[in-house]
């Protein structure tokens, strides 16, 4: 895996290795720097560098040995547009792996209107793949929609291996119930607060559990998490844990009492899939989720989730209630859970329909 441009920000670097292997795969940073400068004129210096350090690696490794496909992942029209052009010339077949609307890149601030680049960039730029590799229905139909041809576009799901989250015997870190949220801090995206306020309400009922909130958010959001926190006066029971590495995670997720996702209706919920709640099921604890979109084709409430049709705060305390109260069965609920994404969102399965796509 190629990394194109510099990715970690001075405040919060997760990675300082310029190469190296993450779960056994070789990744390469083109321009040899992970670190973004907060100077605007020094970070397109940095970009720059990369897209030719990109541009000179990929000829290079094509001529030591015949490269037969480039996955791309990027929203850089620029950048696409160039790796296109040195794919055709090299005779390498080159796809776009797309897991959520297009036009959610392009939008204008607080406008539901797309830019005009993002016109040029989704009416045009898509139709020079050889392949684009899609997360859901959603997205293939608006792609055939936009003129690309159905045979160009495969659907491959997300996968997670049970192995990951099953490999190390985690050591509880708190001493209490609790129930856990792990995502974005937006409303918007997320419905974070709303997910505050259900729990008021069950925190009310069952003062024995907590909740713990994991990820990373702008300061306005922690604010206004914090700020209702107050407001409701249970500081001493939610803890706002930061951004975890992936090991703490799945050591929050293994031994929760339940595990929460309130994502709202919203145009990236209905084409995109919230790959967390995936990571939940295979955790093996009880999940209660909203299910838009394609999540919805998948979780059966009562089955292999506990799926809220709408975030309303009396929905969500109602469902956590149900599960508390009927925990002994909520286990059993679960495990069908982690038998879902063992059968169906394992890396084997979704791996071969993308060989199968490029071969």
């Amino acid at each position: 895996m190629i990394i194109y441009k510099p990715t970690e920000s001075i405040s919060d670097i997760r990675n300082s290795e310029v190469k190296g292997v993450y779960e056994g795969i070789e990744y390469l940073y083109a321009g040899n720097e992970v670190l973004r400068s907060k100077y605007f004129i020094r970070r397109r210096i940095q970009d720059l560098k990369a897209f030719i350090f990109l541009i000179l690696r990929l000829i290079k490794i094509n001529f030591y040995e015949k490269v037969d496909s480039i996955i791309v992942y990027t929203t850089s029209l620029f950048v696409e547009l160039i790796i296109i052009m040195i794919a055709k010339l090299l005779n390498i077949k080159i796809l776009k792996e797309e897991s959520e609307n297009p036009e959610i890149y392009f939008r204008k601030v607080n406008n539901k209107k797309i830019t005009l680049s993002g016109k040029l960039y989704i009416n045009n730029i898509y139709k020079k793949f050889d392949g684009i590799i899609v997360m859901t229905d959603a997205i293939r139909e608006y792609l055939i929609a936009k003129g690309i041809s159905a045979k160009r576009i495969v659907k491959v799901a997300q996968t997670f291996s049970i192995a990951r989250i099953n490999a190390t015997m985690y050591k509880r870190k708190y001493n209490f119930d609790y129930i856990a949220y792990i995502g974005s801090l937006s409303e918007e995206k997320d419905g974070v607060l709303s997910l505050i306020h259900a729990y008021y309400c069950v925190h009310k009922k069952y003062p024995q559990i907590y909740l713990l909130i994991t990820g990373f958010g702008t300061l306005e959001q922690v604010k206004k998490i914090q700020d209702l926190i107050l407001q409701y006066n249970i500081s001493e029971f939610v803890i706002l844990t930061g951004r975890l590495n992936m090991d703490e995670i799945f050591n929050i997720e293994k031994h929760a009492k339940i595990l929460l996702s309130c994502r709202p209706k919203s145009q990236q919920a209905s084409y995109g899939f919230p790959t967390k709640v995936i990571e939940y099921l295979a955790s093996g604890k009880p999940v209660v989720t909203t299910a838009e979109g394609e999540l919805n084709k998948y979780l059966l409430n009562g089955k292999n989730a506990y799926v809220l049709k709408a975030p309303k705060i009396k929905d969500v305390y109602e469902k956590i209630s149900f599960v508390l109260e009927n925990y002994a069965h909520a286990e059993v609920v679960a495990q069908r859970g982690k038998k879902l994404v063992q059968d169906f969102f394992n890396p084997s399965l979704q791996t071969k329909k993308i060989l199968d796509f490029i071969i």
